[in-house]
């Protein structure tokens, strides 16, 4: 097995491979912990996404998911928020179903945690 291992589990579109890797590579992108930590507020209109599954031999947690958006300009953000993910695909699901995918704002913030004090956790709610 490799030390790092990343793989397209779900995605809102067919991918080419060039778009798979693409797509694996989260290197360039926006972590979405730290765009939403200062007071501007942070809005995607999302084009895509893909949701990664990662085994890394040098993290604590050796395998998790990442999840992946890319907006009209072709930015790429990345989170591997369980509450971010659970929101953002009530909302894709939804619109999707009557097909609206393609048209998809997002509003992106963090909300203080009910069961941690003095933390808060990732959401996002449609614009």
């Amino acid at each position: 097995m490799k030390d790092f291992e990343a793989k397209v589990i779900e995605s809102s579109k067919e991918l080419s491979a060039r778009e798979r890797i693409i797509m694996k590579d989260t290197s360039d992108a926006i972590q979405l912990d730290e765009a939403t930590r200062g007071e501007e507020k942070l809005y995607i209109k999302v084009k895509a996404y893909v949701v990664l599954q990662v085994h890394n031999e040098k993290s604590e947690d050796k395998d998790y998911k990442k999840y992946v958006l890319v907006d009209e300009n072709g930015n790429k953000y990345v989170t591997g928020s369980a509450s971010f993910w659970r929101q953002f695909s009530d909302i894709y699901e939804e619109m999707s179903d009557e097909g609206l995918e393609d048209d998809i704002t997002i509003h992106v913030y963090r909300k203080p945690s009910k069961n941690y004090k003095d933390k808060d956790f990732l959401t996002c709610s449609l614009c």
